[in-house]
């Protein structure tokens, strides 16, 4: 709103302007600063026009990694962490990092497939499927359907998708580089219900393992164009810079201050 100054409400009328009658008067502004504060009300819309709202990341909540025998891989990360099984769907198996419900998860290779990492899981604030997806598409994210199989990564890139296991609901999104994320609630375990929070069959791991795994650190992603990754993702999710490792080299904070992700290449 452009604010208009005491002096200039205050203004002289003119004989010349009193002598035409009231219908011809400025009560308050002469012809030429109502011209120029006409020509400020026409920009004003523009500059008012609200810019998209980022997604509200909170943490890094998941991952998981495609191999080629789940339960020697099982075998392996329950030897190394000694982490629980939080829960089953199918033949993927969940375990819980720290005290849950953030987890990572072993899936088999479909056919085609290679083992290796398949996507970062986020937790979002007041998760919700569909504004989350508009939010993205606002940021570039076209929305299309489910994929087959997740191989071809830089033919998903800017698409959003959902896959739905009975009540719930996830949502997928590869950005621009092919790099894909799953975006969850908070309180997403893997499980049933609307946000796959129910997970009631826990199992305990066979021994306390080697190491204890606490909470996840950061990511890093190695691509061909970092800049715009990581102009992507300030923009997105609304986050800055947290540190450099290098002159050339930012880590974009999560959220909590500790956690971070990071593209080079």
């Amino acid at each position: 709103m452009t604010r208009i100054k005491k002096s200039e409400s205050s203004s002289k009328i003119s004989p010349a302007a009193a002598k035409s009658g009231p219908d011809h008067r400025f009560t308050g502004l002469d012809r030429r600063r109502f011209l120029k504060y006409l020509s400020l009300m026409a920009v004003t819309p523009p500059a008012l026009a609200q810019s998209p709202v980022p997604v509200a990341v909170q943490k890094i909540h998941s991952f998981n990694i495609r191999v080629s025998d789940v339960n020697r891989s099982l075998k392996f990360y329950q030897d190394l962490f000694g982490a629980p099984v939080q829960a089953r769907r199918g033949e993927q198996v969940m375990l819980r990092v720290g005290d849950g419900p953030h987890f990572f998860s072993l899936s088999p290779v479909a056919a085609g497939e290679q083992p290796g990492f398949s996507h970062i899981g986020l937790s979002v604030a007041d998760f919700d499927v569909d504004r989350v997806r508009s939010q993205l598409e606002n940021f570039g994210i076209r929305q299309a359907s489910s994929p087959q199989r997740l191989e071809d990564r830089l033919a998903l890139a800017s698409t959003s998708w959902v896959k739905e296991y009975g009540a719930t609901r996830e949502l997928y999104f590869a950005d621009r580089e092919g790099i894909i994320y799953h975006l969850s609630s908070e309180a997403y375990c893997g499980g049933s219900g609307v946000l796959g929070e129910t997970c009631s069959n826990a199992e305990a791991a066979p021994g306390p393992g080697m190491l204890r795994l606490v909470d996840y650190s950061h990511f890093t992603n190695f691509m061909g164009n970092r800049n715009r990754a990581n102009d992507f993702y300030t923009r997105a999710f609304g986050k800055s810079y947290q540190a450099y490792q290098g002159p050339t080299s930012p880590v974009i904070g999560v959220g909590d201050g500790i956690q971070f992700l990071m593209y080079v290449g």
